[in-house]
């Protein structure tokens, strides 16, 4: 799976996605620290990429736009890295079957 890392997230994500065996960018890999939804939305698509982010509003998108990349969206809340690559360690095999099962959005929490 490839994977396009939201800004709010941290790039060390894109790393731990590589880690997983998968192709991952943090937006910021890409050279563009203020890039904004719609830019990531079009880039998502123009790449073939999963969007990983904890905006609502890029899932609310999901649903309305058409085409619409999917969309992985990180529901923990509010974490260190540390706690963040714990969260998804437990949860990854789980999230990764529902992806694979290609839904357009997969909540994780």
């Amino acid at each position: 799976m490839r994977f396009l890392v939201d800004a709010q997230l941290p790039p060390l994500l894109a790393v731990w996605l590589r880690e997983q065996g998968h192709e991952a960018d943090h937006i910021y890999d890409l050279g563009d620290v203020n890039c904004d939804d719609d830019a990531i939305w079009r880039l998502a698509l123009d790449r073939g990429c999963i969007v990983v982010t904890k905006d609502r509003d890029v899932v609310d998108w999901a649903f309305a736009r058409s085409p619409a990349p999917r969309v992985l969206w990180l529901r923990f809340g509010n974490s260190r890295n540390a706690a963040l690559k714990r969260q998804l360690t437990i949860a990854w095999d789980r999230i990764e079957q529902a992806l694979q099962a290609d839904g357009l959005v997969v909540e994780a929490h």
